[in-house]
C-alpha cells in the first residue's frame, strides 16, 4: 500500500495504466486494441482530469458488456464517498489494476514495460533539446542477465534526476523512499508502475519549460522484449538527464 501523498497526476496515470490492461483484455475479446491518449503537460492536475478519464473506463467496460451481451447495470452514487486522497485513489487503482490481470488471465511483460520507457525517453528529448544541450550520449552496453529488479532501480534513478531537475526550478517533489524496499518481489508490473510515476513527474517539468503541448506519444506494440532491452533504454535517459546542469523556468 503506499502512504505518501500523491496528487491528481498520479490518479490519472494509474487510470492510465488500467486503460492499457483494458485494451488487453479488447484484444483478448477479438475487439479492436485501444491507443490510450496522453494528457497534457500540467504544473498541477486537476481532479476532474483524473474524473473524466475514469469516465471513459467505465465506457469502455460498457461496450465490453454489451459484446459480452451483458444487460445489467451497476447504480452507484458517487456523491456519498467524502474526504478521500489521491493516495487513497492511487491504492484504489492499484486493486482494479490486478483485478485486470486476473481478466486477462496475465500480467504486464518486459514488452509492455519497454514501450512505455521508450514514451518517457521521448519525454526526456524533448526536455533535452527544450534546453539547448547537444545530446552526445550513447546507450549503455546490455546486460543479458537483467531482471525487473535492475529495470526498477534504474527508474529509480530516472525519478531522481527529474527531482534534481524539478528543484532547480522550484517545483514540489514526493518522497519515494519508501519505494526502494516496497516489495518483496519485483515484477514487469511493479516497474511499469514506477515508470508511470516518472511520466508523472517529468510532465510537471516539461509544463514549467513552457512545453504544454510536447505531449508524450502513444505507446507502440513490442514483442519479446527483456529486461536487458527495458534496462538499456533506462540506463540512456539517466545520461540524457544527467547532462542537464542548469534550468531555468519559462515565463510562458
Amino acid at each position: 500500500k503506499i502512504t505518501i501523498p500523491l496528487n491528481p497526476g498520479h490518479t490519472w496515470q494509474k487510470s492510465y495504466e488500467v486503460m492499457r490492461k483494458l485494451s488487453l483484455l479488447r484484444e483478448k475479446l477479438g475487439l479492436a486494441m485501444l491507443s490510450v491518449p496522453a494528457r497534457q503537460a500540467l504544473l498541477r492536475v486537476a481532479p476532474n482530469y483524473s474524473y473524466g478519464q475514469i469516465i471513459r473506463l467505465i465506457t469502455e467496460l460498457d461496450i465490453i458488456k454489451r459484446y459480452l451481451n451483458i444487460p445489467e447495470k451497476v447504480e452507484f452514487n458517487a456523491s456519498q464517498i467524502t474526504g478521500k486522497t489521491a493516495t487513497d485513489n492511487v491504492n484504489l487503482l492499484r486493486i482494479i489494476s490486478a483485478e485486470m490481470d486476473l481478466l486477462n488471465n496475465t500480467k504486464l511483460t518486459p514488452s509492455h514495460v519497454f514501450a512505455e520507457t521508450l514514451r518517457l525517453l521521448d519525454d526526456i528529448n524533448t526536455v533535452v533539446d527544450a534546453v539547448g544541450i547537444r545530446d552526445t550520449t550513447i546507450p549503455p552496453t546490455q546486460l543479458p542477465q537483467a531482471k525487473p529488479q535492475d529495470t526498477y532501480a534504474a527508474t529509480l534513478e530516472i525519478l531522481q534526476e527529474l527531482y534534481r531537475l524539478k528543484t532547480m526550478l522550484g517545483l514540489e517533489n514526493i518522497d519515494v523512499s519508501s519505494f526502494k524496499n516496497m516489495y518483496t518481489t519485483i515484477t514487469p508490473d511493479e516497474v511499469y508502475s514506477l515508470v508511470g510515476f516518472a511520466l508523472v513527474e517529468i510532465q510537471a517539468l516539461k509544463a514549467a519549460l513552457g512545453l504544454k503541448y510536447a505531449l508524450t506519444p502513444p505507446a507502440l506494440h513490442y514483442e519479446n522484449m527483456s529486461p536487458s532491452n527495458v534496462l538499456q533504454v533506462l540506463g540512456w535517459g539517466v545520461r540524457k538527464l544527467r547532462l542537464i546542469r542548469n534550468l531555468r523556468r519559462s515565463e510562458q
